[in-house]
């Protein structure tokens, strides 16, 4: 379940997360501080993973369906060192 025109996107920034879901007509973005994230969870399947992160705020949850295993490690290897250098 995703949108295979218009993939939702995370993108790590100095400060944050950068998520983005694209649709037809423009897209959503949202800023995440890597201090607001609370918790983050891989879900694995066969070949791809969807991965979910919790703010500390309260709202809904950001999901991200349909990426390969290898790149869901790679993101939650880069998210637990951006946390370790924020908490700095």
């Amino acid at each position: 379940s995703g949108n295979m025109f218009f993939p939702d996107a995370i993108i790590l920034v100095s400060d944050g997360i950068l998520f983005r879901k694209g649709s037809l007509f423009g897209s959503r973005e949202e800023h995440i501080s890597y201090k607001a994230i609370a918790s983050f969870r891989i879900t694995n399947g066969i070949l791809f993973s969807t991965i979910s992160i919790e703010t500390s705020g309260g709202s809904q949850p950001i999901v991200v369906n349909g990426l390969w295993k290898s790149e869901a490690k790679e993101l939650q290897d880069a998210l637990r060192e951006f946390q370790r250098q924020a908490q700095r």
